[in-house]
């Protein structure tokens, strides 16, 4: 086939998806009582970087004849990592501290009464892609997720006009596609930030 351009356009249906339109959300684990209020609110807006989680079917290899033969075997999900802004209340990360907190003491080495149901301190999260005209295209669900690891905060006295951030690793057991929902917000040339107030984005 011939190169032709309108062609190639026309293969891109609004441009194609742009890695920086896309929101998550990871709601409060409903069975674990004390955690901060207003981080899983904050986290749709603070969260600056995320993924669209992998997938991967491991290979089982019988040997028949002198061939090795590959067949499906068990499928397994890759950890999923989220990076946020921090804002001076520090509200998503005490959130985090907290939540790990209940499922393993941090100096007790134990688990809360409430955490020893894994169902009480596992949530589903999302991950959603918007096109540009800030409606959702694709919504991703990571099931029965939970925080595994939460990274430092490097401090230093030369850094200048940054903002600090830290990632926070997740387990889950799965994932799956799931029917769009309407936008979380719409793209009206603003957006409102707690620690930056309204700011343009057009």
């Amino acid at each position: 086939m011939a190169f032709n351009v309108n062609n190639f356009r026309s293969a891109l249906p609004g441009g194609g998806a742009r890695s920086n339109l896309f929101e998550v959300r990871i709601p409060s684990p409903p069975g674990l009582s004390g955690l901060p209020e207003d981080a899983a609110r904050k986290v749709r807006l603070l969260c600056q970087t995320a993924s669209i989680p992998t997938g991967t079917i491991e290979q089982t290899e019988l040997n028949y004849f002198g061939r090795v033969y590959k067949i499906a075997g068990t499928r397994t999900f890759e950890d999923w990592e989220t990076t946020v802004l921090n804002d001076e209340d520090f509200a998503i990360r005490s959130w985090t501290e907290q939540w790990m907190d209940k499922i393993n003491g941090n100096t007790s080495n134990i688990s809360s009464e409430s955490a020893l149901n894994p169902n009480n301190y596992m949530v589903d999260a999302q991950v959603i892609q918007y096109g540009k005209n800030g409606k959702p295209i694709r919504q991703y669900a990571m099931l029965g997720c939970w925080p595994t690891a939460i990274a430092a905060i490097e401090l230093d006295w030369s850094t200048n006009n940054e903002v600090e951030n830290f990632a926070i690793t997740w387990a889950y057991s799965s994932w799956e596609s799931v029917d769009v929902e309407e936008p979380a917000f719409s793209f009206d040339g603003s957006i409102t930030l707690p620690i930056f107030g309204t700011i343009g984005i057009g």
